[in-house]
């Protein structure tokens, strides 16, 4: 029941394949102390070496694998993106006039993603900001959810980047394709204005406040 909608799911990955995973695991090990509990004697022991056989030969991720080999980044990059994110986290809380802030992120990134500005917000509050991401600008939700925000994220890409794709993005989404088209989203809205800008890798983050 539990493999079935992951299988006719249109998507395949760490976070699929890590949650079922854990499942197993734990439904196993559940279910091997429920058998060596209603057993007794040399059965007992039969059912875990039995487990522990099946286990053997399976290949468990307990080392690093070769999913975010295709980026090019380092423990010194890692550590200034953390350090990017905590100063846009401060300057949010200090400019917030809300409880609850409205943010909306034109971008995202596999070592940065954008929840990780809602926990940063609410480890310094203690409240989550109302945290969305537009990956598409083609689809008109964003519209409603930039009106309402307190706070806009876009993503610039550096000049002499051949596409919006900088190594720093998240290729899948298409607003990676053309981040840049954000900022005109943002301005004309005429509801922001821009606070501060913060450079990472492959371009610069911009972030505006509502008026």
């Amino acid at each position: 029941m539990l493999l079935l909608p992951l299988l006719a799911a249109p998507a395949s990955d760490h976070s699929f394949g890590s949650t079922l995973l854990g499942v197993i695991l734990a439904a196993t090990l559940v279910a091997v102390d429920y058998l060596m509990r209603a057993l007794s004697g040399s059965r007992t022991w039969l059912v875990a070496a039995a487990a522990l056989l099946i286990g053997l030969p399976v290949a468990w991720p307990l080392s690093n694998s070769d999913y975010y080999s295709r980026y090019s980044i380092s423990d010194t990059e890692l550590r200034q993106l953390s350090s990017t994110y905590s100063r846009i986290v401060d300057v949010m809380v200090a400019g917030s006039r809300q409880g609850h802030p409205g943010v909306v992120v034109f971008f995202d990134n596999d070592f940065a993603p954008h929840p990780n500005l809602a926990i940063g917000y609410y480890q310094m509050t203690g409240r989550f900001p109302r945290l969305a991401r537009v990956d598409d600008l083609a689809a008109n939700s964003w519209i409603a959810e930039l009106s309402e925000a307190d706070f806009a994220l876009t993503f610039v890409p550096a000049p002499g980047q051949k596409s919006g794709v900088a190594s720093w993005l998240y290729p899948a989404y298409p607003i990676s394709q053309d981040p840049a088209r954000a900022e005109q989203v943002v301005h004309a809205s005429g509801r922001f204005d821009a606070i501060a800008v913060f450079p990472v890798p492959g371009g610069e983050i911009h972030l505006y406040g509502g008026r």
